[in-house]
């Protein structure tokens, strides 16, 4: 039911105009990444980060940042992974340390 009524509500929000908007979409897949399934982290959740992470504000690249640390078990994940190394070379200082702060340099 969640995955096939709201995840994709959420999901959606990722193109919203307001960064807002964006950040509670990180939020929420920051606190759900531990309840739902690979499947929902490769198809539904990866795509979203992937996204994000290339945010031009950010505070939002930082949560994407934040929500792979909060989540170690996404690490492991060759496809998160990516990001990490990616948000690694990010032009924004905050957005680095927070990234370096998981110990994982890509």
């Amino acid at each position: 039911m969640v995955e096939t009524k709201l995840l994709p509500k959420v999901v959606a929000m990722q193109t919203c105009p307001s960064y807002l908007q964006r950040q509670l979409v990180l939020h929420i897949i920051g606190r759900t990444a531990k309840h739902v399934s690979q499947e929902v982290l490769n198809n539904m959740y990866f795509p979203v980060m992937a996204t994000l992470s290339k945010d031009r504000v950010p505070n939002i690249r930082f949560m994407v940042a934040r929500v792979l640390k909060d989540n170690p078990t996404l690490v492991t994940n060759l496809r998160f992974k990516t990001l990490v190394e990616a948000l690694n070379e990010d032009k924004d200082i905050e957005v680095k340390q927070e990234i370096r702060s998981i110990g994982v340099q890509g």
